[in-house]
Order: structure tokens, then sequence, then C-alpha cells
């Protein structure tokens, strides 16, 4: 016991050495969230506290003391690392570009190849720059090159190549052509658009929304295009009653009374614009009467081209206000007995005089529209 005793050694004093471990342990076990300089110190320093071992004398102290300073150092001074997910994404994003060899699955070139190529040496050489080690002091770094790698492929998509595909009106696919993003319509390879017959006109093509494609318009994007076809003569529903005369142009059929809307009711021409004015040029309203010699126009409304002018008989309706009244039976009564002549401009109110249409006017045709007055 005396001999015990005698030999008995005081431990060293460890105060410091779990808390400096336990901090290693910590950059140990994130090695992703901290620097390579950081993670070799702590591993050599753990090394040296492992070896030491948690059981000196205190004749050991300054052993023990240098330990514990060297974890504490280590933990003091860690630096912590940038992120680097942004660029991690970002780069996986232009490798996948990179490796598509700019080719896509049915063998065409995706992007212009001198900008392809310009692309791959600029990314090659931004990675290539980039310390993959920087402490978050030096965050910036990484996120410069994050944006350079966004502004690379911007750069790069402005020059992708997009597909136009041309389609007839029922749908069947008459070509395609290719263009770099932000070309204009009228530089791409379109094919030939149907010949117009005499009732049907091929105006260009359309975008989906149904708009009319120009030469000088800014396109991106793969798109469908449309043959813009419409009808170029004006067409009766069938149950209308009303019939055009090819020959004379004038329309018949629509009585007296008659409005500007429930005219336009009996034409299967609704996508069209179509004018109507009275015989001395000025526009008429929905609710207005349509009157001899007023005109209908059927224009293109994608282009405005006129396709075609006709002009109403209304029978009885002599001065062109649309309704038959006491001046239309005077008016008759007086071409009748001779003392009324039309200009020869005006024939075709003498149409609308002719009741019976016997290619005269007389006091039957008066006594006739004196019968059809509706006012």
């Amino acid at each position: 016991m005396q001999n015990v005793v005698t030999n008995a050694q005081e431990k060293a004093n460890y105060d410091g050495y779990d808390d400096a471990y336990a901090e290693l342990e910590n950059i140990l076990n994130n090695k992703d969230n901290y620097t390579q300089d950081t993670v070799d110190a702590a591993q050599a320093a753990k090394d040296a506290a492992d070896a030491l071992g948690k059981d000196q004398p205190a004749t050991n102290q300054d052993a023990v003391n240098e330990v514990i300073a060297g974890m504490q150092n280590v933990a003091t001074n860690a630096q912590e690392k940038a992120n680097y997910d942004a660029y991690n994404n970002a780069k996986a994003e232009a490798d996948a570009i990179i490796n598509s060899g700019n080719v896509d699955e049915n063998g065409n070139p995706i992007y212009d190849e001198a900008v392809f190529e310009a692309y791959k040496e600029a990314v090659n050489k931004i990675d290539s720059e980039l310390i993959k080690d920087l402490p978050s002091s030096e965050q910036t770094a990484v996120d410069n090159a994050v944006t350079e790698l966004e502004s690379l492929k911007a750069t790069l998509e402005s020059k992708k190549y997009y597909t136009v595909t041309f389609k007839n009106v029922d749908g069947n696919v008459l070509g395609t052509s290719s263009y770099v993003n932000g070309d204009v319509f009228g530089n791409l390879t379109a094919p030939a658009l149907p010949e117009d017959t005499e009732t049907t006109a091929y105006v260009g093509w359309v975008y989906a929304d149904g708009t009319l494609a120009k030469a000088d318009d800014v396109v991106s994007g793969d798109m469908d295009v449309t043959v813009a076809s419409e009808a170029k003569k004006l067409i009766a529903k069938d149950e209308s009653g009303v019939s055009i005369d090819e020959i004379t142009s004038f329309v018949s059929g629509i009585e007296a009374d008659t409005t500007v809307e429930e005219v336009l009711s009996k034409f299967d021409n609704d996508e069209l614009v179509i004018e109507i004015k009275t015989y001395e040029g000025v526009d008429l309203a929905s609710e207005e009467l349509v009157g001899t010699g007023s005109t209908i126009t059927l224009k293109s409304k994608y282009t405005g081209v006129v396709y075609e002018t006709r002009m109403f008989i209304i029978m009885g309706d002599v001065d062109g206000d649309g309704d038959i009244d006491d001046t239309d039976f005077d008016i008759s009564k007086s071409v009748g007995f001779e003392s009324y002549t039309y200009p020869d401009e005006h024939n075709y109110f003498f149409i609308a005089n002719d009741i019976d249409e016997n290619g005269i006017i007389n006091v039957l045709d008066a006594f006739y529209i004196g019968r059809m007055k509706t006012v």
C-alpha cells in the first residue's frame, strides 16, 4: 500500500478536451460543409487526440494541453465551404446540353453549330477556373460562375433551332421549316399555298390564335400554322329566299322593312367582313333598313381585300329608304304616267318599280305598290 501511495500519479487536466473533440467530430461528420483544408486539419487533430488518449498523467500535462489547443484551434478556424448547389445544377444542365452532341432524337441540329461550339468552350473554361473548395467567405465567386453559366445558356437558347409545321385546312401536313429562334416569318421556307378557286381564296398562313402571319413577324418556339382560307363570294342560306344574279350582281328576295342585322343573318359568311351602305354610299347601322340600291360588300377578314360588291333590289321600294310608303306610291304613279324618269345610274329603282316584271312601268305597278305599302 505504501508503494502504491508513494507512486500514485495524478491524472492530467482534460478540461476542454471533450468539447473540442465533439466539434472535430461534427466537422468530420459533415465534410461536405467544410473546406478540404479544414477537414484535413480536423482529421489530423482527432488522430493526435486518439493517439494521446484520455488517461495521461499530470506529468504529461503539456502534451495534453497541446492536443487540446490543437483541437480548439481547428474548431475556431474551421471554414465552412461555399454553397455549390446552384453551380452543380447549372453545370449538370450544361453537361446534358454538351453531351447531346447538338443533335436531337431525329438527327437534326438543335442549335447553331458555331454558337454550340463556343458554348462548350466557355463552359469548360468556367469550370476549369472555378476552385471547387472555396470557403463561404468567397461565395460570390461561385455565384458569379452560376450567373455566367446561365448567361451562356440563354445565349445558346437564342440560337436554338425550332420547327414550324405548315398544315392544310384539313390538318394534313404540307411541309416544315426549321429556323433559329428570333427569325422572321418571311425567312421561313413555306410550301406553296393551294390555288384559289372560284369561291375560295387562300390568303396565307394563320397562327393558332387565328391571326394572319406577316413576313416581318418575329417567330419563336415550335409552332403549327394553318392555311388561311375564306369564301370570296356571298353565300345565301338555302332557307333565306335570297337569290343572287351572277350577271347583274343584283340581290333579290329581301322584303321591305328588313334591317341590316336581319339581312346579314340570311348569308353564310359570318367570319368575313361584310359592309352594307345606302345607294348614296352611307354606312348603314345594324338596326337600319336595307333599301333598293343599297350595296353589300364582302371583304377579306385578313387583308381587307374586296372580293365582291352586290346591290339589293327591294321590290316596291323605289326611293331606297327600305320601306314602302306613300312616297314610293307617288313615284310609281309618276313613272307610270311618264312624268318621272330614273337617271341611268338608278336603273335599280326601275327594277324595284316593275312589280309584275314585264319590263314596263305603268299604273298597274303603282297599283301593286299601293297595296304593298308597309308604312
